[in-house]
C-alpha cells in the first residue's frame, strides 16, 4: 500500500517515484528485505510533506510562512496580508492605493501625502 500527502512540485513527485523504485528493487532483491517485507503483508510506505502554516503549500516550497489561518494563498504561499506588490511599505489588503510609484511618500493606509 502507498499513500502520499500533499505534493506540490513535479520535482518532488520524481524524486518520490525514484526513492519509490530504489526501496522495491531493494525488497525484491534482498533476502533479508524478502523475508522481513515480503511475505503476506502489505508494505506501507506513507510520505508526508511539512506544511506548518497549513496553507497547502509544502514548506520547501512556501515563500511566505507563517500565513494566518484561513487566508487565501498564491501558488507561493502567500496570501495577501504577506504581500506588498507595489513595494510602498503596506501590505496588499491594507493598501488603499496598490499601484503607488516608487519613491512616492505614503501615509500609513498607502496613500500618497499631499
Amino acid at each position: 500500500m502507498f499513500r502520499l500527502h500533499k505534493t506540490s512540485s513535479i520535482k518532488q513527485k520524481k524524486i518520490l517515484n525514484i526513492f519509490v523504485y530504489i526501496f522495491m528493487a531493494f525488497a525484491y532483491t534482498s533476502s533479508y528485505a524478502s523475508s522481513k517485507f515480503m511475505g503476506d503483508e502489505d508494505v506501507f510506505l506513507e510520505v508526508v510533506f511539512a506544511d506548518e502554516d497549513g496553507d497547502g503549500v509544502d514548506d520547501e516550497d512556501d515563500a511566505c510562512t507563517g500565513t494566518p489561518a484561513g487566508e487565501n494563498v498564491d501558488a507561493n504561499g502567500c496570501s495577501e496580508s504577506q504581500k506588498d506588490d507595489d513595494n510602498d511599505g503596506v501590505f496588499n489588503n491594507l493598501d488603499a492605493c496598490p499601484s503607488t510609484n516608487e519613491g512616492v511618500e505614503i501615509d500609513e493606509k498607502g496613500k500618497k501625502r499631499v
